[in-house]
């Protein structure tokens, strides 16, 4: 595992992001994708994902590596973000990235969250378990630089116990979220009922690191429980599978296979834990989940990792990309992704005739460079 981060996948990444930065726009792109002639074409520009790629290059720079571009004014821009319009877990990715690396800022960061306290923790305020997880890493690493003091820490426990409140304790599994305004039924539904895989990976890494800042056992035990509960699921040849029945612990959408969840995120959520708890039960599924990206049986003609290009294609999914939105899904599978909330119905079908999603969004690699960093041991 540490080898082929150490010698294929990070620098990969670390060439990919050379060309996916914009310099004029002080940040990372959205996406990169192919054109009609073939050619890698940036499009758009993400704050968030700026900062997901500031967090692991925060973490090689632990180990002396570094990219030759002027980020000074990329952290400029997600500092002044996360001080301004960013959202709770936005602002948590950019103390998250501060912390490890260090920056002067990350006590204004930290402050300016712990000032957010009675909107974080409405009542009525949405509780998505993806951006509550990036909160509740980004209070963690913090406190555990003594970044931010009490308040910081007290609100991490509250964030914590919101967080868990999304926790499924039969099954080990977290749903997309719960409160705030639903637009319907079935909305609702499918936030409490279903829960992704990144539901699952970020709750399960902030769980873990709020364990190391605070000595919680019990963030450490739901931490393991998500993990247990997702290498129960992970499929025959390693793939981590979409979508979850919470309650039912069983797959409600199988693709697309994400990529980013195979060769970076699914490692991320299992190492946090392998950390926390000072082991190395996961390894094995670890191992299958990097084997797949190599030994893919949806798709066994085609190359997920483009050397080349130096890019790892977005995914493995049902439709044709052309004919998809953001999520990989045609409208026929977007129809079924909603209908599963309410059937309860697990996903058995064949895969036949699959696609790959031919672009690469900045996320991907940013995050490759944390797992790889993790894989290496280095304490975050």
């Amino acid at each position: 595992m540490q080898a082929i981060y150490a010698d294929r996948f990070v620098p990969l990444a670390i060439r990919g992001l050379q060309g996916m930065f914009l310099v004029e726009q002080a940040g990372f792109c959205h996406k990169v994708w192919l054109d009609g002639a073939g050619q890698l074409q940036p499009s758009g520009i993400s704050d968030r994902y700026t900062a997901m790629v500031l967090i692991g290059l925060a973490c090689q720079g632990l180990m002396g590596r570094s990219l030759d571009l002027p980020l000074d004014s990329a952290w400029d821009r997600v500092i002044s973000w996360a001080l301004g319009p960013a959202g709770h877990g936005d602002t948590g990715l950019v103390l998250w990235a501060a912390s490890i690396k260090g920056d002067d800022r990350a006590p204004q960061i930290a402050e300016a969250i712990a000032r957010r306290q009675q909107q974080i923790l409405a009542e009525r305020a949405l509780c998505p378990s993806m951006e509550t997880g990036w909160l509740l890493t980004g209070l963690s690493e913090a406190m555990s630089r003594n970044i931010g003091g009490q308040p910081v820490a007290q609100l991490a426990e509250k964030v914590f116990a919101r967080l868990t409140a999304n926790f499924c304790e039969s099954t080990g599994l977290f749903s997309f979220g719960r409160g705030g305004i639903q637009r319907s039924p079935l909305a609702e539904r499918v936030s409490t009922r279903l829960g992704s895989f990144a539901s699952q990976v970020y709750p399960t890494i902030g769980l873990s690191r709020y364990a190391v800042a605070s000595g919680s056992q019990q963030a450490l035990a739901t931490a393991r429980r998500c993990a247990d509960a997702l290498c129960r699921l992970q499929g025959p040849e390693g793939q981590w599978w979409w979508v979850y029945h919470v309650r039912k612990g069983t797959v409600a959408v199988r693709y697309p296979v994400y990529t980013v969840h195979q060769d970076a995120m699914g490692p991320m959520a299992l190492l946090a834990v392998s950390q926390a708890e000072r082991g190395d039960r996961y390894a094995a599924a670890v191992h299958k989940s990097l084997q797949w990206m190599e030994a893919h049986p949806e798709c066994p003609d085609k190359h997920l990792v483009n050397e080349d290009r130096n890019v790892i294609w977005r995914a493995v999914q049902r439709d044709r990309p052309l004919g998809t939105g953001n999520l990989g899904l045609g409208r026929g599978e977007l129809l079924r992704t909603n209908l599963v909330a309410w059937t309860g119905t697990a996903d058995k079908r064949r895969f036949d005739d699959g696609f790959v999603c031919d672009e690469c969004r900045p996320y991907h690699l940013g995050w490759i460079l944390l797992a790889g960093a993790m894989a290496q041991n280095i304490n975050l």
